[in-house]
């Protein structure tokens, strides 16, 4: 992969993709060209933030793509889910969405966390709980280089376009989502503030700040926080 992560070989695809013993391994070209299809037709689900995928996830891609083979589709979704980043959101137990990009409310279990965080060490050759994965997250890292941009310029920056998407993708992942969505909410503005405050802005005019640190999930696994949280994520809700 172009950021370092290493793919599965062939016979190890062919292994978890239910081709017969004695059968030919997938052809990995055919995997790749795959996962740019997934890419191009569920961009919201398959985006470069890697959420989790809904469970049983193949089925919904079997019905909309069925000229493409399910020991293929196995395998692309196997390339997929052993991307870093992919590791990253299990990690942080991010929500799990559908082929819509749309999240559908369960998380990773703890279980499943840890196991992320185990294979992540392995990746980045160091012991679990010698680094946190909510800081090396990309979401994690958009948002860092957003707040200290806008702390940069001393003006507040409402988000667009991939900006925005990132930003709807990290307060989905709020713990109390539910009650920060509730009424009309019209942007999402990051302020100057405290080194640089998210905030919501409603159809009122009011405004409401929300913790980038706990939209990044729960303490990891068996690991102690590595990065205090700001004053302002602190104070907001």
């Amino acid at each position: 992969m172009p950021d370092g992560t290493a793919a599965p070989t062939p016979a190890q695809i062919s292994s978890t993709s239910g081709n017969p013993p004695g059968q030919q391994p997938t052809n990995m070209s055919e995997v790749i060209a795959t996962v740019a299809r997934l890419r191009s037709t569920f961009p919201r689900a398959f985006s470069p933030d890697h959420p989790p995928l809904r469970i049983g996830v193949h089925e919904d891609i079997r019905a909309q793509m069925p000229d493409v083979p399910a020991e293929v589709i196995h395998a692309a979704l196997r390339l997929w889910t052993c991307h870093e980043s992919y590791k990253l959101s299990i990690a942080c137990q991010f929500r799990r969405v559908g082929l819509d990009g749309t999240p559908e409310g369960d998380r990773p279990t703890p279980e499943m966390a840890w196991h992320a965080v185990k294979y992540l060490a392995r990746f980045y050759h160091r012991e679990p709980g010698t680094f946190d994965p909510r800081q090396l997250h990309p979401l994690a890292l958009w948002a860092k280089a957003m707040r200290q941009r806008v702390a940069w310029s001393g003006k507040a920056e409402t988000l667009s376009g991939d900006d925005l998407r990132r930003g709807l993708r990290l307060l989905s992942n709020h713990p109390n989502v539910k009650e920060k969505i509730a009424g009309s909410i019209t942007a999402i503005v990051v302020r100057p503030t405290n080194g640089g405050t998210f905030c919501l802005r409603r159809k009122d005019g009011s405004s409401e700040p929300f913790s980038v640190t706990k939209c990044l999930g729960p303490e990891p696994p068996d690991q102690a926080p590595r990065r205090p949280s700001t004053r302002a994520e602190e104070a907001a809700p």
